[in-house]
């Protein structure tokens, strides 16, 4: 089953949450890493895609460590925004581009689930495909 995961994901597995931005009840880092280690043993497929390398480098200042967390993992294939990917993100959310844009790059890679820590920034595209935390895979 592929799974594609939200930018959040990826920086939760790196621990590298502001702490306003961390839970003082659960390592969100061991719950996203849960997730990854299942893509590892084989359960999941992980989709990437270039824009969450694009954002993860807008929100941190470099996609090192994100490149170097990918490259460990092995049951992986990626995916590539097109312009035309662009224009039906922006059809499907006027006010959410960043987000529609994940949606459209997950279907298109044929993703049966997004995973993200943000599921009110995805509530508007339930419908389209299952939205879920990384702790429920």
């Amino acid at each position: 089953m592929k799974v594609y995961c939200d930018t959040c994901v990826y920086i939760d597995a790196l621990d590298l949450n502001p702490p306003r931005h961390q839970d003082p009840l659960r390592p969100l880092s061991d719950l996203a890493w849960s997730f990854l280690t299942k893509v590892n043993n084989g359960e999941y497929t992980l989709v990437i895609s270039d824009w969450v390398k694009t954002e993860f480098k807008h929100v941190i200042g470099s996609d090192e460590k994100l490149n170097k967390l990918l490259d460990g993992i092995n049951n992986k294939i990626s995916v590539t925004k097109t312009r035309e990917d662009e224009d039906k993100a922006r059809e499907l959310s006027k006010n959410n581009f960043a987000d529609a844009l994940h949606v459209i790059l997950a279907k298109k890679a044929e993703a049966v689930i997004l995973t993200t820590r943000d599921l009110p920034h995805f509530a508007e595209f339930q419908k389209l495909i299952e939205i879920s935390l990384p702790e429920s895979l």
